[in-house]
C-alpha cells in the first residue's frame, strides 16, 4: 500500500476516533472509505498495519528517514510525535463503544443479545 493510502487512512481513523494514536490492539484494524458524510465497511484488513505504520512514521523521523513534506501532512492532521504507547482507560472504552456501535450497525444486533 503507498504512503498517501495509509494516510488516507490514518485521516478516516482520526475522523471516527479522534486521534491519531492508533492502538496496536485495536481489533478493527479495518480499512475505511469516506462516502459523503459516513465510513462505510470495506474489508477487513490484517492485524496491525495501520498501527504499524504510524510507528514506524515516527521511527523514520527519528532517524532522519521522513521527508519534510511527509512530516508537514503528518502534523497537518494532528499526528502525535511522542505519543505514550500506552492507551488511556477513558480511549480504550470509548473504542470498544464504536465498536460495538459499529457491529450493531452491521448486524443490527448488539453483541451481548446471543449471550441472554
Amino acid at each position: 500500500m503507498r504512503w498517501e493510502q495509509r494516510l488516507d487512512e490514518l485521516r478516516q481513523y482520526k475522523a471516527l476516533h479522534g486521534t491519531c494514536a492508533v492502538p496496536y490492539r485495536w481489533a478493527k484494524n479495518t480499512q475505511y472509505v469516506f462516502v459523503t458524510t459516513s465510513f462505510t465497511l470495506v474489508t477487513h484488513m490484517p492485524h496491525g498495519r495501520l498501527a504499524n505504520w504510524v510507528f514506524r512514521q515516527r521511527e523514520h523521523r527519528k532517524a532522519g528517514k521522513l521527508f519534510e513534506e511527509r512530516i508537514v501532512q503528518l502534523d497537518d492532521i494532528g499526528f502525535l510525535w511522542g505519543v505514550d504507547i500506552s492507551v488511556s482507560k477513558d480511549h480504550r472504552w470509548e473504542m470498544k463503544y464504536s465498536e460495538l456501535k459499529d457491529y450493531k450497525a452491521l448486524y443490527l444486533t448488539p453483541i451481548y443479545s446471543y449471550i441472554h
